[in-house]
């Protein structure tokens, strides 16, 4: 590969690593909005409701998204590491085969 396109793939890695570390910010985000303004307070429904199984769904409910949105900031933000590691090698065995070559 030559250099100026190894320069576009690291540049191209790294581009996409920003846009996933953004994804996963925005995850982060709406986990907090949940754990902060999602929690309903004791007696939200009403005791029929709550025998219908309504504060037993919303709990559900929450603690699964919560926990999908948790998975989901941890495996954006892995991608994008990862994705800067890729960057990363290729520009480093760019630059040894580069300096190889010189000798």
């Amino acid at each position: 590969m030559g250099e100026a396109n190894v320069k576009v793939v690291v540049k191209d890695l790294r581009e996409d690593a920003r846009w996933w570390d953004s994804i996963s910010t925005e995850l982060r985000e709406g986990l907090l909005i949940m754990s902060q303004g999602c929690l309903l307070p004791y007696g939200t429904f009403d005791g029929l409701s709550d025998q219908l199984g309504a504060t037993a769904g919303y709990q559900a409910a929450f603690e699964k998204m919560a926990t999908l949105l948790a998975a989901a900031v941890e495996e954006t933000g892995s991608i994008s590491t990862r994705l800067r590691s890729t960057a990363h090698a290729i520009q480093e065995a760019d630059d040894g085969a580069a300096a190889a070559q010189k000798r």
